[in-house]
């Protein structure tokens, strides 16, 4: 799993090179007190993103029971002999790799190269939309972790689009995947 997910970051670096996208500029920072709201913005996103993950369990509605019964199945299965560092490590290497992939090559491949010449905000539009899904495809564990995923990603989108840098999007990405992964081991392991 780590090396599946750090090979994410390698082809989306290596997709923006082939296509002669500079992924520097979404990592730019312009200075401390950047990195700072950066950081926080990442864990305030995490932190909400927790709160609903948490609170999913109690929605009575089949489907949502669904998606948290075969979630902290997968999670007990791939890594409940994993020491809590590695699972941080892969936690991680999800954030950097999956928003580097997405955000960083597919989103702004698509917003900067659409082909269809549309108008700026048409290109937005389809950018957030197309990496979205394709997010939501990756994790298409059952229909509504689809769903749920593609929204994910539209806020990350989002996130992206409001800072100009991914900074803030890999650290919600990475702690919320941490803290879902630890909630759902330690509530298989109750």
């Amino acid at each position: 799993m780590i090396i599946f997910e750090g090979s994410m970051a390698l082809a989306g670096a290596l997709l923006a090179l082939v296509f002669g996208l500079d992924l520097s500029k979404a990592f730019q920072i312009s200075d401390a007190t950047d990195l700072f709201n950066q950081l926080a913005l990442g864990v305030g996103i995490a932190a909400a993103m927790g709160i609903v993950f948490t609170f999913l369990d109690y929605i009575p509605w089949s489907q949502l029971k669904k998606v948290s019964e075969k979630t902290k199945e997968i999670v007990n299965e791939a890594f409940k002999n994993i020491s809590r560092f590695n699972r941080f490590l892969a936690c991680l290497l999800a954030g950097v790799g999956e928003e580097v992939l997405f955000r960083g090559f597919i989103f702004i491949a698509i917003f900067e190269f659409w082909p269809w010449g549309l108008e700026l905000n048409m290109n937005i539009f389809a950018a957030i939309i197309v990496s979205s899904v394709l997010f939501g495809l990756g994790h298409s564990i059952t229909l509504m972790y689809f769903i749920l995923t593609a929204l994910l990603g539209t806020a990350f989108c989002l996130v992206f689009l409001w800072t100009g840098s991914l900074i803030a999007p890999i650290v919600a990405h990475t702690l919320y995947d941490f803290y879902a992964m630890e909630t759902a081991l330690k509530e298989n392991n109750a």
